[in-house]
């Protein structure tokens, strides 16, 4: 569903700032490229900020972490 006016995706597009690439096919080339690779880092002081541990995942690891909410 695009929610998008065409004349803004033809002007985006045609200026550049647009492409065809999409969020999931940018997400599974960076899994590709760098699995190994951080990804997401929560703030050293995050306890003190919020509670619970800082939290870190690669991108390998925040594909496997999507891919089980996705499926459950």
């Amino acid at each position: 569903m695009r929610t998008t006016p065409q004349s803004l995706v033809d002007t985006y597009t045609g200026n550049g700032w647009w492409g065809e690439e999409t969020l999931g096919s940018l997400f599974e080339a960076a899994v590709a490229d760098a699995a190994d690779r951080p990804a997401l880092a929560d703030p050293p002081n995050r306890e003190a900020l919020v509670g619970g541990a800082a939290v870190r995942y690669t991108f390998g690891e925040l594909d496997v972490a999507a891919t089980e909410l996705a499926t459950a």
